[in-house]
């Protein structure tokens, strides 16, 4: 399909870059975008950077991420969120929302300007608290409450 993608690993072989290229026929490779890992405290953050925004999650576990947010979500339909003129993969979006293996999500322009942002914390039996952010202020909280009931 004329995409490449450029791996850089660490000394214990975790994965700290990833470049993905456009070949266009008859010219060079173009730089589509580029993935940065950092590995802390048992979690992953992942950034995403283009020319039109930056993108980051922050997860427990970026072998699942990758598989269930980022192969083949291309083709999905997406809108345009005019605030940022970026396309949002509003599938993509929905899924790493209702994950219970995020910890963060943010995005921002192009001057790094907060956008968007949701941060969880996870509580006992299940249960979490997020609070959600839209250009740097918060704009309301979500706590997701489990009982357990006995027969």
């Amino acid at each position: 399909n004329g995409d490449k993608e450029f791996l850089f690993f660490d000394e214990q072989g975790n994965i700290i870059e990833r470049q993905y290229f456009e070949i266009k026929p008859y010219q060079e490779f173009e730089l589509l975008y580029t993935v940065f890992y950092k590995y802390f405290d048992g979690k992953v953050e992942r950034t995403q950077i283009n020319e039109d925004f930056k993108e980051i999650i922050v997860c427990k576990d970026i072998a699942c991420e990758e598989e269930s947010y980022y192969r083949g979500w291309r083709s999905f339909w997406r809108y345009f969120d005019k605030t940022i003129h970026r396309e949002y993969d509003s599938r993509k979006y929905n899924s790493i929302l209702f994950s219970d293996n995020i910890f963060s999500y943010a995005t921002y322009d192009k001057e790094d300007n907060e956008i968007r942002k949701f941060a969880r914390t996870y509580l006992t039996n299940g249960e979490c608290e997020t609070i959600f952010y839209r250009n740097g202020t918060p704009e309301y909280i979500v706590k997701k409450e489990c009982t357990i009931v006995e027969n």
